[in-house]
């Protein structure tokens, strides 16, 4: 499979996602979210869709909890709108690239005002909810 296609197969399953997201879900879990990213495998069998959580982890993990609830009707719309020969399989994973950007910025700041820096992370931080299983990349 070539990869120009996969790569625009992950820029199509991002764009609508993120559509899907902002637009049309409607549960309350789900906080301000951003989709930083899609990958799509090379067999096109699992597409994972990286969000942002603006928020602490109390607000990712509900909405991780809201995304993981709707993923089965975000994926057949998804399929519905692309009209694929086979859809990937969706997953949501939190990208906490975003939290790390701005707490560089914040060092930044600070190292440059004369104050001390402090070293934890203030937003969001990487974890992963509690029920999402570990080593399960590809």
């Amino acid at each position: 499979m070539k990869e120009t296609r996969r790569k625009r197969i992950s820029v199509l399953y991002k764009q609508e996602v993120s559509r899907m997201i902002h637009t049309e879900l409607k549960d309350p879990r789900i906080g301000f979210v951003t989709v930083t990213d899609c990958e799509v495998s090379a067999d096109l069998s699992i597409a994972k869709v990286k969000i942002s959580v603006l928020g602490g982890d109390k607000e990712l993990k509900l909405t991780m909890h809201g995304l993981e609830s709707s993923r089965g009707f975000v994926q057949s719309e998804v399929a519905r709108r692309l009209r694929l020969r086979s859809t990937p399989q969706l997953r949501f994973e939190f990208d906490p690239g975003v939290q790390k950007s701005i707490r560089v910025a914040q060092l930044l700041r600070e190292e440059a005002e004369g104050r001390p820096v402090e070293p934890q992370i203030p937003f969001a931080s990487s974890v992963i909810p509690d029920d999402e299983e570990e080593g399960t990349e590809d």
